[in-house]
């Protein structure tokens, strides 16, 4: 059983099919629901929706350049209606089928005159659920996807993984394991190895809608409106990709709306957005002092080299432009110093032997050197001692 009561297509969807000339413009600032809405002026111009589901509702806008229109659910009988309006009225609800049987039906609008004709987004009751007595207005906010969903064993990442990589960082708003932006353009990625994928966040009344491509697929619009915060919604899904890696983006369309990011959930194992290797832990690494096997070498530091040619060549030219400095600090020196002396003593500089002392002879020069005195002669023993008797 589905789990969700209405479910939302876009005029972008895949299940959403045009005939003829339409052009896609920027919703109104009302239509919460679609980021872009469809529009026609030529007669006989359809749109065609295919879906699984008891009821369905189409809701556009209304102006004074709109005209006639048909709908017809498969084979029925075409019921004409009119979108105009004296003034612009924003996407409202214009058309609700009547219960229809289980199964898969097509929904088509066909413009009937060359005026104004616009298709913004619809709504349908998906099987499973029981069949009212009526297909009055959806009263819960519609979901916006259904299918297959995760597994207990899939790979969760909540918006704080380090594989996730943000842009602009400045634009984003940090909330635990939750990360929020309300700038246009800002955007996230990450990449991952499986076959399957999800996203499961928020919806808000101040939220709005943005764009998640995965690899080269068409860019695939989501609506994270809400009349009422619901925190944990199935927001996306795309499931039976083709096992192997591959490359996820989202990008906020809206300025001043919200974009959060919750849980991306996937059937495989999350990637670096920088290396590209699997995100799971490594095996430790085992250490040992045991001596390497025999026959593989120990591991040395690697030898050092001399130093390079032009270090010698720049010591050379360094200590030859020492030797030249201070050259010729001692030339600068000596010369301020010679004149220096010149200032002083100009005459002497004139004739420096001007003032020489003459010549002096020593005074001993000229004599010879006296003889030597002699000695006196040596005293004479002095005589015995004389000794008396009595």
């Amino acid at each position: 059983m589905a789990s969700a009561e209405y479910l939302l297509l876009n005029n972008n969807a895949s299940a959403v099919t045009t005939v003829g000339d339409w052009g896609r413009y920027p919703s109104s600032p009302g239509n919460y629901r679609s980021p872009s809405y469809l529009l026609s002026y030529v007669a006989n111009a359809s749109i065609s929706v295919t879906f699984s589901g008891t009821c369905i509702w189409y809701y556009s806008d209304q102006n004074n350049d709109h005209g006639a229109y048909t709908i017809k659910i498969d084979n029925g009988t075409p019921i004409a209606k009119s979108s105009f309006s004296g003034t612009l009225q924003d996407p409202s609800l214009l058309y609700s089928s009547p219960p229809l049987s289980e199964g898969e039906h097509v929904f088509t609008l066909t413009n009937s005159e060359n005026k104004g004709l616009g298709a913004a987004y619809f709504i349908y009751r998906p099987l499973g659920l029981p069949t009212p007595a009526e297909c009055s207005a959806p009263t819960s906010t519609p979901a916006a996807f259904t299918g297959p969903g995760p597994a207990e064993n899939d790979v969760v990442i909540n918006g704080a993984h380090p594989s996730l990589f943000y842009a602009p960082a400045a634009q984003w708003e940090s909330i635990g394991d939750y990360r929020l932006s309300y700038s246009k353009g800002a955007s996230v990625k990450f990449q991952f190895s499986g076959t399957d994928l999800w996203m499961r966040s928020d919806r808000n009344w101040d939220h709005g809608s943005f764009d998640i491509v995965v690899d080269d697929h068409p860019a695939t619009r989501v609506d994270s409106f809400s009349p009422i915060h619901e925190p944990d919604v199935l927001l996306y899904g795309l499931t039976d990709l083709t096992s192997g890696r591959h490359a996820v983006k989202l990008t906020n369309q809206e300025e001043g709306k919200a974009l959060g990011i919750a849980n991306f959930v996937f059937r495989g194992s999350v990637l670096s957005e920088q290396t590209g290797e699997l995100s799971t832990p490594a095996a430790p690494v085992a250490t040992s002092s045991e001596p390497p096997p025999t026959g593989q070498p120990a591991f040395s530091p690697p030898q050092s080299r001399g130093l390079p040619a032009g270090v010698y060549v720049g010591i050379v030219l360094g200590c030859a432009a020492l030797c030249l400095l201070c050259g010729l600090i001692f030339f600068i020196f000596r010369q301020r110093r010679l004149d220096r002396q010149a200032a002083m003593s100009p005459s002497m500089a004139a004739h420096p032997f001007a003032f020489a002392p003459a010549t002096q002879r020593s005074p001993l020069s000229s004599h010879a050197h006296s003889p030597m005195h002699a000695f006196p002669s040596p005293v004479s023993p002095a005589a015995e001692p004389v000794y008396y008797s009595r």
